[in-house]
Formats: structure tokens, sequence, C-alpha cells
């Protein structure tokens, strides 16, 4: 009967062959336990559940019962139609519960302690870390691991057609954990998802219980109220904990917000990145003018206008008001600004482009040496970006090295300029000039203190897959707003698993 319902299935699309193969390997396993006498209660209790349309509601309590790791936090928030209930994945009890499993601790939150003393060396000049509050604890570089928080929207319905529905997918991440090249599994934790159904203030609410969230973790202390300011009762389960360290004196330290530039600009509230004034969260940087992006030479005015903690650009999103935050903290993600397009694929074509180009080019051109030197620069940083790759144990490009790659990448984006120009006065439109180029020297030259690849948002971006995939699964039957509590309810039980 399995057999015949494996392949019907797969014959029809719904399971690939990988898990038909996946289901009939853990049935064959369990066939071998029940032929030595072992009993298998939770698949009798799955198979007992009667189809139907109480069936979700069954599992969910199953999957509940089963799972150890903190249940979501439900809050109020408006969506259209009336206020509904969202579920959080709160990251300090998420933090917290994984320091209790030592599987978990390790694989993804802080694979080597030793490592991280090392990667607050490196970022000791960041702007980010100036004046930051973590410095007045003691022991402070053993204790306090540095976290990212990465978000995006993912179609979800309606895929390539005008109607496309979208969620918007929170994720928080250990960049030690991300350091050791753990899977994206392991390394993205989520926390909410949702369909843009909602109305004013959802989003407000959404950033207040981050900043408290957060907070607490910046504490490395159970807090003593909730998110809206309101005591627990001392009795409380949540009251007994309240002022205890929630992970053995570890404490998280969001340090860098991961996601695209329309992320940063729609959701963090930071300034458009294709606007002719204050484009820039990082500088003074304008489209034109004496401090115009497009001017890519060392002594270039808007480089000497990078923003501090207290100088750079403002926000009106609550998750600033985390003592330490900051714009400073928002990475200009090196794969999107220079990988445009399927960047795993891209990344891989420095090498080829350039050999092929070398090979058919006509060197007596002025131009044609123009790309080829381009193309060549690009190699040369490439080479040496990996050579101190996280891959081989840095955190950060040594400082004579980045110098040499921000004077590599300033170079290349003085060659686009003229390539720009040039082909600008014959009426092509190639090598078109955007302010992506801008921020991805903004990444080269945060390089000594922190590698791109420990925050670029490759991870990110197979965690919105695996999101895409896990909301379709809740979309039928489900109204909007039930959609993120599904979702909440799925990866908490998959995340039990795992570990």
């Amino acid at each position: 009967m399995l057999h015949g319902y494996l392949m019907m299935q797969m014959a029809w699309g719904v399971l690939s062959p990988s898990m038909v193969h996946g289901i009939a390997k853990a049935a064959m396993t369990d066939i071998a336990a029940a032929k030595r006498g072992c009993e298998l209660p939770k698949l009798a209790k799955l198979a007992s559940v009667s189809e139907g349309k109480f069936l979700w509601r069954t599992l969910c309590a199953i999957m509940s019962k089963e799972s150890s790791l903190p249940e979501p936090l439900d809050v109020t928030m408006p969506y259209k139609g009336g206020n509904q209930k969202a579920s959080l994945l709160l990251p300090h009890e998420y933090f917290a519960a994984m320091y209790e499993d030592a599987k978990a601790w390790a694989t993804s939150i802080l694979p080597v302690p030793t490592k991280l003393p090392e990667f607050w060396e490196s970022m000791q000049n960041h702007p980010a870390t100036q004046d930051h509050p973590i410095k007045e604890r003691r022991g402070w570089k053993d204790t306090c691991v540095a976290l990212g928080l990465h978000g995006d929207e993912v179609p979800i319905a309606g895929v390539g057609k005008m109607w496309c529905r979208s969620s918007l997918v929170f994720s928080w991440f250990s960049i030690l954990a991300n350091a050791a090249a753990r899977s994206t599994l392991d390394v993205m934790i989520y926390i909410w998802g949702f369909e843009k159904f909602v109305k004013e203030g959802a989003m407000e609410t959404f950033w207040s219980v981050m900043k408290w969230s957060f907070e607490c973790l910046l504490g490395g202390k159970w807090p003593h109220s909730d998110w809206r300011g309101i005591q627990y009762d001392p009795t409380s389960p949540e009251g007994h904990k309240a002022g205890r360290d929630h992970a053995g004196g570890y404490c998280g330290v969001l340090i860098q917000f991961a996601g695209d530039l329309d992320y940063s600009c729609k959701w963090l509230g930071l300034p458009r990145w294709s606007a002719a004034v204050s484009c820039c969260a990082l500088c003074k940087a304008t489209l034109r003018g004496n401090c115009s992006w497009m001017d890519m030479r060392p002594a270039a005015d808007w480089i000497q206008t990078i923003l501090s903690p207290t100088t750079c650009a403002g926000s009106t999103c609550p998750l600033f008001q985390v003592p330490g935050l900051s714009a400073v903290c928002v990475v200009m993600d090196y794969m999107r600004c220079m990988f445009l397009g399927r960047a795993a694929e891209i990344m891989g074509l420095d090498q080829a482009m350039l050999a092929v180009w070398t090979k058919y080019m006509k060197a007596t051109e002025v131009v044609h040496r123009r790309i080829r030197r381009l193309l060549d620069l690009n190699c040369t940083l490439a080479c040496m970006l990996d050579e101190y790759s996280p891959r081989y144990g840095s955190m950060a490009v040594p400082e004579a090295v980045a110098n040499k790659t921000q004077d590599k990448i300033l170079m290349m984006g003085q060659l686009h300029v003229q390539l720009f120009e040039h082909v600008k006065t014959e009426g092509v439109q190639i090598f078109s000039l955007t302010s992506k180029t801008h921020f991805a020297i903004h990444s080269i030259m945060f390089a000594r203190y922190i590698h791109p690849a420990l925050v670029w948002c490759f991870k990110g971006e197979t965690m919105m897959q695996r999101s895409q995939r896990l909301c379709k699964s809740c979309l039928a039957g489900t109204k909007q707003w039930q959609v993120g509590i599904k979702v909440a309810v799925k990866y908490r039980h998959g995340l039990h698993l795992r570990f």
C-alpha cells in the first residue's frame, strides 16, 4: 500500500523523488524496529487521526505537545478587516532554549567559542561598535554573541502574475554560526512572516516586540515585564525567571541588519537608495555635485563623510532604540550589489568571462582594453576576498590587504564610469551604472572589520525559498492573517525535530 501511495504521489508531482526515497527509507527502518518488537506509538497516533475539517487542529495539538521549544508569542495586530492574532517566535527565548541544548547551541549559535574574541577584535573599529554599551561589560568579548537580523519579501501566490501575493519574512542568525559554514536550516531562525494585508500600526507593533526581545538578549537576563511594559506576576512562570541569566551568562548582541536595499528603505525607514540626495545611510553621498557617489577616486569627497552612530541617518523604526543600534549596523549586501541577478551562478563566472573576453577582444581598441582591465580587477578582488574567507577561519580581511581591496574596487568603479560614459554617447544601453556600485564599495570598505561573506544574503535567499514553500503549504482554506500562525507552528516543530 505504501509503495503504491508513494509512487502515485511522485507521479502527480506532489512528492519529489528524494522525498519518496526518504519516506521509503524511514518506513523500512520502522518495519525493522517493529520486527524486533519495538512499538511505534507516535506513528500509530498519527495514523489514527480522522481526516476531515479538524485534521489540522488535531495535528497542531500533536506538534505543540511534542515540541519542547518555546511557544510563539500571540500579539494582536491591526489587519485589514479588524485586529487579529499574530504568532512570533521570540529571539531571546530561542537563544535561551538553544543554550539548554548543547547540540543546538554548538550548531546554531556558537560553534567555536574561541572565535568569539577574534570576531570582536576585528570589529572593534567598526562604526557599529563605537561607544557600544557592551564594551562596559566585563569579559564581553568572551560572552557576547554577535547576531544579525534578515528580512525580505517572497512571493507565495500568483507568482509572476499581476495579482501576486507576497509575504514579508523575518529571521535572525548568529554571525559565528554563519562563519562556521553551517547550513541555512541551522543558521537562519524564523521570527515572523505575514502577507501584506496589515494596516498602519502593524509594523510598529512588530518592531516594538523585537525591540523588547533584542533588549532582553542584550541584557542577558529574563525580563521583569512583557513587551508592553506590563510587569509579570511574581508567581507566574515568567515572574519566577525574571532577572535570572537566560543563557548561562551569554548574551546576544544584534549588530548587523541584512537585506536588500528596498527592505532597508521600506521596512527599516532608511534613505532610499535611488534618491538624488541623502541616498546612503552610511555617508553623505549624492547623485550629483561635489559629493557624488559617481566620483570613485580614493580622495572623493563622499569618502570623507563616512558617518558614525551619532551622525548617521535617523529612522523612526522602534528597533533602532535598542542601545547600540543605528544605521551603521545596516549591511550593504555585497551579494546583491556585486552579483546582479542569479548571484550564486554569476559569482563563479569571473575567471571564465575574463578568459573569453581576452580571447576575442581587439587589443588595439581602448574600450576593449578597459573592459579587460575591469574584468581582471574583478577576478583579483574575488581572489583576495576568497583567500581570507570565513571558510578558512578569517573574520575579516587584514588591514594591509583591505587597503588593496579598497583600491581595487575604486579602480573598478572608475573604469565602470568611463565605460558608462562612452557607451552613453553611442546610444548603447550596457554598463548601466546604479548606486549599487556605491554600496558594493561600502561593503569592501568594511571588510577590514567584518568579511562580506559573514553577512551577505546567500543564506537569507535560501531561507526565503524555504519560507516560500512553508507559506504556500499553509494557504489552502486559510485566511491571510492565519497563514503566519500556521507557519510558526510548523517551523517550531520542524526545528524541534532537527535538534
